[in-house]
């Protein structure tokens, strides 16, 4: 057995493969809903977003997309005007046109949802005279199926068996069309059919895609996983969650649990899925958001779609805030999954992994490590806060305050509270605030360093977009912070195709002080040095 959780993570991916990079756009916001009612809609919701200043990268369309209707009720023999490989007219008339404007004038990518299963009865007919379609269903619970279909589970006689190569290109074939009019990724749902079908599946969309444009980086959001899709390009989400305290609450250590199983990117159904949300609730989820893998809203049809201008004022800023620091960290979050790519080390990471003596410290799933970052965000109705620190010197995120561990904080937080921590020593990359990921770097990238030790920290740049990376076509700035003499050291290696980082300033914070440098260019390397009481540039 492995001496430490670290140690044994590292050898199971070493197994399964190692989890690939997702496109930057997906550690940016993705807006998701069932609901999006027609082409106008789409345009004015994301016209909000950007004369709201609410950061975004992509958004999400449910059945709507393809479809005037949800296909649960369809037949196990289909129905012949139901269309699997189309557009529905309503929401995207003129598919090709709306996704390029969409790109040009909102930057946004689109995913649609998709089934493993057809609906089209002709389709249908087909695929079973060649032996691909699964016996079984997927499963349900308790609840009735259609008449035709035994109670327990549903689509029963329409779930296609991707685990059969033949199935597997016929459908890559009828969903390459995708790719070349616009679609940028996708949302896999209900796969659940047999284990291996979302690996499957997602070969089979991978195939389609790369059909088309065999260098694009391959993502999409999957309900379930099993070891080894991470490293096709596979992230996932938690699944129907309710619009409850408690499944906020539980949030974090699923997130944390799948990192350890397989699937180091996740995300969930922000505010909740099945049912209304209320303001508060969906503030807070927004803030768990901020340090979650991959950060996405989804709401049911019937529910107040969870943007943040439709909830009050108090609301909509602090959930615009939420968002702007997500996209500060953006660059952060993005050069620590690649170190995750390159070392099998999770960037989202339990506090037992880094402090597994600390009895206290190994039991929480409520708070967790992001990076340097200690993450402790509102997960109680009653705004209770409470955070666990342990031993050494910890600064709250972007202030000099400064807190010895182990110690516990408890208190009520505002609206707008979300609690973080910075151990001595920690170095963290922040972006100018920006409205979407292909505007970075946006100026000088701000490097934080919390006095009391030494510290490093490495920005990893690339195109964003292609599988260029795992070739080696990376940039990788090494920031080194030497305490005693209060320096920030930087050497560059490598280079990537795309925008870069051009200048940095070095932000200090120490002996209650705050101070910063002007800002110097990166070049192939540098040095600051900072002192409270004056500034050099080396």
């Amino acid at each position: 057995p492995a001496e430490t959780l670290e140690e044994g993570t590292k050898e199971f991916y070493s197994l399964t493969g190692g989890a690939a990079v997702p496109p930057k756009y997906a550690f940016g916001f993705t807006a998701s809903r069932w609901g999006w009612g027609n082409r106008t809609y789409i345009q004015e919701t994301l016209e909000h977003f950007r004369t709201g200043n609410f950061p975004i990268d992509a958004f999400i369309v449910d059945f709507e997309w393809y479809s005037n209707t949800s296909d649960y009720d369809l037949p196990a023999d289909g129905y012949d005007w139901f269309n699997d490989f189309g557009w529905h007219n309503e929401t995207f008339p003129d598919p090709v046109q709306q996704l390029v404007q969409y790109k040009e004038d909102y930057h946004v990518r689109f995913a649609g949802i998709r089934k493993p299963r057809y609906g089209n009865s002709d389709v249908l007919k087909f695929a079973k005279s060649k032996g691909w379609i699964l016996p079984q269903g997927e499963p349900a619970g308790d609840a009735p199926g259609p008449p035709d279909q035994p109670p327990g589970y549903y689509a029963q006689g329409r779930q296609v068996n991707y685990s059969n190569p033949e199935a597997r290109a016929w459908y890559a074939e009828h969903m390459a069309h995708y790719t070349t009019e616009g679609v940028d990724f996708w949302w896999n749902d209900e796969g659940e059919t047999d284990f291996y079908t979302f690996h499957w599946w997602n070969v089979a969309q991978q195939d389609a895609m790369r059909s088309v444009d065999p260098s694009r980086r391959f993502y999409t959001l999957n309900r379930a996983f099993t070891p080894g899709t991470a490293r096709i390009g596979a992230a996932y989400w938690t699944g129907d969650v309710n619009p409850t305290w408690t499944d906020l609450l539980g949030t974090p250590g699923m997130m944390l649990n799948w990192g350890l199983a397989g699937a180091p990117f996740v995300t969930c159904d922000i505010g909740g899925f099945t049912n209304q949300t209320n303001a508060q609730l969906l503030t807070r989820w927004y803030q768990v958001g901020i340090f979650l893998p991959l950060m996405r809203v989804h709401s049911t049809e019937t529910a107040t779609p969870h943007w943040p201008w439709l909830w009050g004022p108090e609301p909509e800023a602090a959930m615009r805030g939420a968002l702007e620091l997500r996209y500060r960290l953006l660059p952060y979050h993005y050069s620590l999954a690649h170190h995750q790519y390159e070392t099998g080390s999770l960037w989202m990471r339990p506090m037992v992994m880094d402090y597994g003596s600390d009895a206290k410290a190994a039991q929480l799933t409520t708070q967790w490590m992001d990076g340097d970052l200690l993450v402790a965000p509102v997960l109680y109705k009653d705004n209770h806060k409470s955070i666990y620190l342990p031993n050494g010197t910890w600064y709250e995120f972007n202030t000099t305050n400064t807190m010895v561990g182990p110690q516990t904080i408890t208190g009520q937080a505002g609206l707008g509270e979300v609690p973080v921590y910075v151990r001595a020593g920690g170095v963290v990359a922040v972006a100018p605030v920006i409205q979407y990921s292909d505007a970075l770097p946006g100026g000088p990238l701000e490097i934080q360093v919390y006095a009391g030790a030494d510290g490093s920290f490495t920005l990893v740049e690339d195109d964003g977009e292609t599988t260029a990376y795992e070739q080696g076509a990376t940039r990788h700035v090494r920031f080194a912070y030497n305490d005693s003499a209060k320096e920030l050291t930087w050497s560059v290696q490598g280079a990537a195709n795309g925008p870069v980082t051009v200048e940095v300033f070095f932000t200090l914070f120490a002996g209650g002080k705050r101070v910063s440098s002007p800002p110097a260019p990166v070049g192939t390397g540098g040095s600051l040095r900072l002192q409270p009481e004056e500034i050099l540039v080396v």
